[in-house]
């Protein structure tokens, strides 16, 4: 009976513990359902057990939908690696998750209407006493608005980073709270140095006129809610700049905020300045320009600018400006010009008069009288590109007009003359295009006008003279000067014959060349006497060579027998005669040379030798000769060199005894020399009488001797130099001077250290 009851009695607590959980079970499925947290009820191997309504309206599923969904195995979380933060939570421990982005069409296909949830999860377990995990509970916050906010946001914030206008935001005490990038940079701070900083750090105003203009634009932010206009900054370097600046008012949390745009127009400004400034620098130099300008506008053609030379030129004052042309220049009715502007302005086409003849009443006595100008109409245009307007640009060329008339007339009158002169003669442009030749020219060449015109005369050169007149005359082009030169022409019988050719420049009266003209002299007699000439002093050279030999050695035997005997005055005037001998000597030895040059006979000898052995041989045997000068060597390093040692010593020698005997009062003679990869230079600089700058071109040509009141005190026949040029031009080298009056002269020469054949 006993445990009967007590059988009765555990049913009883067994049935109402059952009725105690049933009871706990309802009321958890009640809370659970009706929970606005999305939850979910995993079993220990990651199956869905449950989920609330909470968590199907968040992603629009319904739980039978998803019957046998299986955490642990969703591609998608293991995608995004929160997979081993999850499988931590099946292991016991509770796990906060990051926001996560998830797509529950791309678990389960077409499962759900809703594209996607951004979501900020935890996920825990629940144990038994043992620690043995029953369940695992997943609850999800739903922050897709949030992200959508922050997302939206950060796009703003990239919009605001990526302009160029600085922005910046401050609360409503003025403090920065943001600035972008180009905020940073106009005002020349590191990224994030503004804020927190007050807004007065960045003006440029004295404190109280930064009062009164920031009390004036808070005024009209309260009033307007924003304001705009031109903003004196101050950089953090203290450099001062102007912004165009816009504050508009806004609320961030609740609270007023002041977002202010600007933009750096100091260079605008500037430039705007510039512009100004460059307006007013063109309308100077229009105004003080040495040409004439006007500007007329308009159909009408009325006058807008012109400058005092237009003024003058067309014999009128300042009152046209604001006239009509034909008010203001009512003599041009009817001229061809008036025309001419209308086309302009119509098509837009430049036009450009040259010499154009205008009849101008310049006087103002009502006369009219005949005006040239060269001029350019160019059309104006306004800011819509249409044509508005005529500027001319003109210089009035009536003296040069009226001038090259008259040079036409009297070159008409010397054409007539020269076609009776015996030389052939012609004339050329200024560029060196001739024109015009005489009628004895195209009588000796067989040519015709057509055949001659410009450069057409090259064709009647020898090749082998051309290069060399195509050179100087190029020069003498460039230069303006006179051209001299002896070259063969052909004649119509197709023999070459020598001329010499001399070309002068015709100036005007600035010294500007306008024409060229030439005369070619045939001297062919001229040659053939010379040629007699230098055979005559060949063959009296030569024979002269001997008997002077023979006095020299006859005095010299006379002076030692002398010497023996004690007779000093005899030995004195025999020292005299054979110093005398020495220069008849020397006077022969050229007379030969050139006579040896002119028939192709004068031969190089060429050696390997030591030049600066060579120049010292030289020098220390002229320092004996002079006891006045000293001799001073500046030689560069000692080099070998292929060439004519003798000859090359020659024109030492003579280059120094021009030193000696043209510095009579100087008492140092320098000589240098120069070594290079190809190259020997020496130079004799003296300190004497010097040469003047228009005769140094021609100090290297034959029996040349410089004119003046103190060089016609120098014998000499005026061969040493132009045997030395020629000597040196045989060894392929280069002979100079460089000379100032009264300061004396420098003569260099340059030869190739290895020997080059000479043309």
């Amino acid at each position: 009976m006993k445990r009967k009851l007590e059988n009765n009695h555990n049913v009883r607590l067994n049935d109402s513990k059952t009725e105690i959980k049933n009871i706990q079970d309802d009321t958890f499925q009640i809370i659970f359902d009706q929970s606005p947290v999305s939850t979910q009820i995993f079993s220990p191997d990651g199956t869905l057990i449950k989920a609330n309504k909470a968590w199907e309206k968040l992603w629009g599923v319904k739980l039978k939908n998803i019957q046998g969904y299986n955490i642990l195995k969703d591609k998608q979380l293991v995608a995004k690696k929160i997979m081993p933060l999850i499988k931590k939570a099946f292991k016991g421990q509770t796990v906060h998750l990051s926001p996560v982005r998830y797509e529950p069409n791309k678990t389960i296909k077409d499962v759900s209407k809703i594209e996607y949830r951004w979501t900020q999860s935890i996920i825990y377990a629940i144990k038994d006493t043992n620690g043995k995990v029953l369940k695992v509970i997943l609850q999800h916050e739903d922050i897709s608005d949030k992200k959508k906010s922050e997302d939206d946001l950060k796009v703003h914030y990239k919009v605001l980073e990526s302009m160029i206008e600085g922005v910046s935001i401050s609360d409503e005490n003025g403090i920065i709270v943001y600035t972008n990038a180009s905020e940073d940079a106009m005002f020349g701070y590191k990224r994030g140095e503004l804020i927190g900083k007050h807004v007065s750090i960045q003006n440029a105003y004295a404190l109280e006129e930064n009062k009164r203009i920031v009390n004036d634009v808070i005024k009209q932010l309260n009033k307007k809610g924003y304001w705009s206009g031109e903003w004196n900054n101050k950089k953090k370097d203290g450099t001062h700049f102007v912004t165009t600046s816009r504050i508009t008012a806004i609320e961030i949390d609740g609270k007023k905020h002041w977002v202010c745009v600007q933009e750096d127009i100091t260079s605008r400004k500037e430039a705007v300045e510039a512009l100004r400034n460059e307006r007013h620098r063109i309308y100077t130099l229009f105004m003080q320009a040495p040409a004439m300008i006007g500007v007329i506008k308009g159909s009408d053609f009325v006058f807008e600018l012109a400058n005092p030379l237009y003024l003058k030129s067309v014999g009128k004052t300042k009152d046209i400006i604001g006239k009509k042309l034909l008010e203001g220049l009512p003599e041009l009715k009817g001229q061809p010009i008036v025309d001419v502007l209308k086309h302009v302005y119509t098509t837009g086409e430049s036009f450009l008069g040259k010499e154009v003849q205008i009849k101008l009443d310049i006087n103002g006595d009502g006369i009219a009288e005949d005006v040239y100008f060269n001029f350019v109409y160019q059309a104006t245009h306004d800011a819509r590109g249409n044509i508005d307007g005529i500027m001319t640009h003109a210089i009035d060329v009536t003296p040069q007009v009226e001038a090259r008339k008259k040079i036409e007339e009297t070159e008409k009158r010397f054409r007539d003359l020269a076609d009776n002169i015996p030389n052939l003669t012609w004339m050329a442009n200024a560029d060196g295009y001739i024109f015009w030749y005489n009628s004895k020219w195209y009588e000796y060449t067989g040519t015709t006008p057509k055949g001659m015109e410009g450069w057409g005369w090259k064709s009647v050169h020898h090749p082998d003279a051309l290069p060399r007149v195509l050179k100087q005359w190029k020069s003498s082009i460039e230069h303006g000067s006179p051209f001299n030169m002896v070259f063969p022409i052909k004649g119509a019988d197709g023999k070459f014959r020598p001329f010499l050719t001399r070309v002068n420049p015709i100036k005007n009266e600035v010294g500007e060349v306008v024409r060229w003209f030439g005369a070619n002299t045939d001297i062919t007699e001229q040659k053939e006497l010379e040629e007699q000439k230098d055979e005559f002093l060949a063959i009296a050279s030569h024979e002269l060579k001997t008997p002077v030999t023979s006095i020299k050695a006859y005095g010299q035997v006379l002076q030692r027998l002398f010497e023996r005997e004690g007779n000093t005055k005899a030995v004195s005037q025999l020292s005299k005669m054979d110093a005398q001998i020495n220069k008849l000597t020397t006077l022969i030895a050229d007379l030969l040379n050139v006579t040896k040059i002119h028939s192709g006979r004068l031969v190089m000898q060429d050696e390997n030798f030591d030049f600066n052995e060579l120049a010292n041989e030289v020098i220390n045997e002229l320092q004996l000769t002079t006891d006045r000068h000293n001799l001073i060597m500046e030689l560069s390093q000692s080099t070998t060199m292929h060439g004519d040692r003798e000859r090359t010593g020659q024109v030492i020698t003579n280059l120094i005894s021009n030193a000696i005997k043209y510095s009579p009062h100087s008492k140092k003679i320098i000589v240098k020399t120069e070594v290079d990869k190809d190259y020997i230079t020496l130079c004799v600089q003296d300190f004497g009488v010097g040469i003047p700058k228009d005769k140094q071109d021609r100090v290297f040509e034959q029996f040349f001797r410089v004119s003046g009141e103190k060089q016609h005190t120098f014998p000499g026949l005026g061969l040493g130099l132009y045997i030395s040029s020629e000597i040196i031009k045989r060894q392929g080298g280069k002979i100079w001077v460089e000379s100032i009056i009264g300061k004396g002269s420098t003569f260099c020469f340059k030869l190739p250290r290895k020997r080059l054949k000479h043309k």
